[in-house]
């Protein structure tokens, strides 16, 4: 009885702690008018279609329990997420992006929760509000999710294996205000950034084995929500013959996260 407490407790304890939620890029905010000429159709002056890949390595983010009863403890975790996908971009009269994600996932917290790569996908929406010859004001928003499922937790050197279809449904949603200069074929921009992230159990409750004991032990857990909604991102493209671009993006405050994201239009 002695162990099993000790197991139930600690698996308690990890599990409160939340798992980080699949992240994308925001992008450059003049992405819509960057990219011209298509490769294989010629430019069109109402619709456009662009292809390209991203990866994502979210490295640091910080969540608490979504309802905190007050006078107790809500302990903070940190978590990294990696992230893989392919993007599609239907772009109309060089003004609005509408975006689509596709990918897998893995997440990592602390040294304590693994998963398996998970599918994750997105959509969103980026919109152009102002511009000049070489400013650019844009827009954007975009929902991402994914339902990750842990291999197993580590405690003192021993991996406890999750036995039940437990699994970790994670949404997030993300809000930019960018602006960018075009220097001939570079783009540096700014964005301030708004990113709402929630996970909920699915079920409540998980069952796990201990790795030297015929033991399994239940527990329940609560759903969690991001600590910091307010950040920026920055980062910079390149374009090549106004047809593909590469970029190269940095989250902040809200996330701590680097984007590498290249595409081209057709």
């Amino acid at each position: 009885m002695r162990t099993n407490r000790f197991f139930q407790s600690f698996i308690a304890a990890a599990l409160i702690v939340p798992a980080l939620l699949p992240a994308t890029y925001f992008g450059n905010p003049a992405l819509s008018r960057l990219e011209s000429d298509g490769v294989v159709l010629p430019a069109s002056k109402w619709a456009s279609l662009r292809i390209g890949y991203m990866s994502d390595w979210n490295y640091r983010q910080r969540y608490n329990e979504e309802f905190h009863i007050a006078g107790t403890p809500n302990p903070s975790s940190y978590a990294k997420f990696t992230t893989n996908a392919a993007t599609l971009t239907l772009n109309v009269k060089n003004w609005l992006d509408l975006n689509g994600i596709v990918g897998s996932s893995q997440m990592q917290i602390d040294h304590d929760v693994y998963t398996k790569r998970q599918l994750v996908w997105g959509a969103g929406a980026k919109l152009i509000i102002f511009h000049t010859q070489s400013i650019y004001i844009s827009l954007d928003y975009k929902y991402v999710s994914s339902l990750q499922k842990p291999i197993y937790l580590v405690s003192e050197g021993h991996a406890y294996n999750v036995v039940s279809s437990f699994k970790m449904e994670t949404t997030e949603q993300q809000a930019a205000l960018g602006i960018a200069y075009k220097i001939k074929m570079l783009s540096p921009y700014l964005c301030a950034s708004y990113i709402y992230s929630k996970i909920d159990p699915k079920p409540r409750s998980v069952f796990v084995r201990h790795p030297t004991y015929d033991v399994t032990a239940e527990s329940i857990t609560s759903s969690v929500i991001g600590r910091r909604r307010w950040g920026m991102a920055f980062g910079a493209t390149i374009v090549g013959g106004n047809k593909g671009s590469v970029t190269v993006e940095s989250r902040f405050i809200n996330q701590n996260a680097l984007n590498v994201s290249g595409e081209i239009r057709f």
